[in-house]
């Protein structure tokens, strides 16, 4: 457990001007050193393990999951020939729910960026405890910067850093494209609403059902088309997406945006390059340049602070 405290200012910043001469029997002030209350607080004991954050799409309801259930198992294949390493991840259906979800073969797509994470967990103390942490901050005559109940009760640790992140993509099969289907079935159904009409309005003159036919043409019923939208808005929704992702195909950039396929690919043509061979074969991912340019954008601010400076 390591405490936080506050540096004091150099002894050359807090005297006098160069004009005021230097009096020994001047009083002297003593000045109150000041503590941050993290005494029991945290605990960074576990800040060295390592730990794969694996992000799971939506529809996987976690929510049907108990406590500390196994989701589903992570397998890595290596090939000795190509050195070329597989991830997979198989889910496993949820004890809450016999049925599940019908897909349950991903592949794991490592992301080349490396961010900072930790992972923190909050553990609830015992009076003892709460006790020992009063007992131990009156004898450091510190007080709490900001007032927060949990932070009294509360032990937070911190249980590891990301060492590694990955994205599941579903695997092309038969459960995939019943999961496609239900959704395009879902998307093209409408609500139907009933609308009480007055006598006035019914008795109202009414096109015959042969008028459609004059004409020689029989009018089309409604079909199920994308519509093309501005194409400066789709470009920043995919470079938004590519945020989360670094690799992605046509078509699910195409379902995501709910744009034409032929639409999506005449914008990746300009701004990302096509894998065709290697671990990411048939993948998009984003040219040198728009990569670069999208990171800037994110940034990063470092406090750098020389008058209050902490130590450990």
């Amino acid at each position: 457990m390591n405490e936080l405290k506050r540096k004091e200012p150099s002894a050359s910043s807090s005297s006098s001007g160069s004009g005021t001469p230097n009096n020994s029997n001047a009083p002297t002030f003593k000045k109150r050193k000041q503590y941050i209350p993290l005494e029991g607080t945290l605990n960074a004991s576990g800040i060295d393990q390592k730990v794969w954050l694996v992000k799971i799409p939506e529809f996987v309801d976690l929510a049907k999951y108990k406590d500390e259930e196994t989701i589903g198992t992570v397998l890595i294949e290596e090939n000795t020939l190509t050195k070329q390493t597989n991830l997979s991840l198989n889910i496993n259906p949820p004890s809450l729910d016999a049925a599940g979800s019908k897909v349950t073969e991903f592949n794991l797509m490592l992301n080349q960026k490396k961010t900072p994470m930790y992972v923190f967990s909050m553990e609830k103390l015992s009076d003892e405890q709460i006790q020992e942490r009063e007992k131990l901050r009156y004898q450091k005559k510190s007080q709490p910067l900001i007032h927060l109940d949990y932070i009294d009760t509360t032990e937070i640790n911190v249980s590891g850093h990301i060492d590694k992140s990955c994205n599941a993509v579903v695997k092309l099969g038969k459960a995939y494209g019943e999961l496609s289907r239900q959704r395009l079935a879902s998307a093209s159904q409408r609500d139907r609403k009933s609308i009480k009409v007055s006598e006035e309005e019914s008795t109202t003159k009414k096109p015959s059902v042969m008028a459609k036919y004059r004409d020689g043409k029989q009018e089309e019923g409604p079909r199920d088309v994308r519509v093309r939208e501005d194409e400066k808005k789709i470009k920043a929704k995919i470079f938004s997406l590519f945020k989360e992702r670094q690799y992605w195909k046509s078509e699910e950039l195409a379902d995501t945006t709910d744009q034409p396929k032929e639409f999506i690919k005449s914008i990746l043509s300009k701004i990302c390059i096509y894998n065709k061979s290697g671990e990411y074969k048939g993948y998009y991912q984003l040219k040198p340049h728009y990569a670069t340019d999208e990171s800037k954008k994110i940034g990063t601010t470092d406090v750098d602070s020389q008058d209050d400076e902490w130590q450990a």
